[in-house]
């Protein structure tokens, strides 16, 4: 289980067209999200290697405010979206025992979230990479 709070996301895109304006826009988006994620880890032993897969869920609360300036005229529009929902979680890592005892490791995963939320045309996702150091008691 874990807990992924990434701050604000800004971006920017001029010239899209808005049906439900009927007009094109420059468009200004501040995204924020936070999601707890849980997930399943599988670990295939290659030693001193390890491949990491993981497969679960994230569960989202996002919000983001919409500034669009009217791309050929003075119209501006500010809007707020909020959203929450569930996204598929998938992720791939390796890790690599360093020492006797200290294990080292890179993580990627990936989020789906829902485009209505952050004003995109597609699904988009938060993304994040992960390094740790693990000790291990015990280890030979």
């Amino acid at each position: 289980m874990s807990y992924l709070d990434p701050g604000s996301i800004l971006w920017d895109k001029n010239l899209i067209y808005l049906p439900e304006f009927n007009d094109y826009y420059n468009n200004r988006v501040d995204f924020q999200a936070k999601a707890t994620e849980v997930s399943v880890l599988g670990i295939l032993p290659l030693a001193p290697l390890e491949i990491y897969l993981r497969v679960g869920a994230g569960f989202r609360d996002g919000q983001s405010t919409q500034r669009l300036h009217q791309s050929f005229g003075d119209k501006v529009i500010t809007r707020d979206i909020h959203g929450n929902g569930t996204g598929l979680l998938l992720g791939v890592g390796v890790g690599v025992t360093v020492a006797k005892g200290l294990h080292v490791r890179l993580d990627l995963q990936s989020v789906g979230i829902d485009a209505a939320v952050p004003n995109a045309r597609h699904d988009p996702s938060l993304d994040s990479a992960q390094v740790g150091v693990q000790y291990r008691l015990g280890a030979h």
